[in-house]
């Protein structure tokens, strides 16, 4: 009687490993929502649907069959830090001269696809950390390339 417990606890252990395996998350991820602020997300590759899932406080925000996509691309754009750098500077100036003149970096994923017809495109903002797994997932998944988007402050080699 004791050995079936352990043998029951493999067996739900396996189980979670092979659907962990069927699905690829990213949950640091961004989007914009209705009132053009950003929210915190969930990317993500489920194989098993073969779809793309954006989850937005455990409801699905966006999901797209991987056979609806058209395009995957990928941009990733610089600004100076000029807001947050106004508000440190209310309380050090020198701190907040400093913070002005560094730039963030953001990584943005587009999707555009079709739905009914009717073309759509999905817009995610990737975290720092995350950004390279999640273009390899979605290269991989959908078997389509990202296209790179230059950053239009970027100088262009020739």
């Amino acid at each position: 009687m004791p050995n079936k417990i352990p043998v029951a606890m493999l067996a739900v252990l396996l189980a979670n490993a092979a659907q962990a395996a069927s699905t690829v998350a990213f949950h640091e991820s961004r989007i914009v929502d209705r009132k053009q602020r950003q929210v915190h997300a969930d990317l993500i590759f489920n194989h098993d649907t073969q779809s793309i899932v954006v989850r937005v406080a455990d409801s699905n925000f966006a999901e797209v069959p991987y056979a609806a996509v058209d395009k995957l691309s990928y941009e990733f754009s610089r600004k100076h830090r000029v807001t947050e750098g106004a508000f440190v500077m209310v309380l050090w100036v020198p701190a907040g001269a400093v913070v002005m003149l560094t730039k963030s970096k953001s990584h943005w994923l587009y999707v555009d696809y079709k739905q009914d017809g009717v073309p759509k495109q999905l817009v995610v903002r990737l975290h720092k950390k995350e950004f390279r797994n999640a273009l390899a997932a979605a290269r991989t998944e959908t078997g389509k390339d990202v296209a790179n988007i230059l950053d239009a402050g970027a100088p262009k080699s020739k």
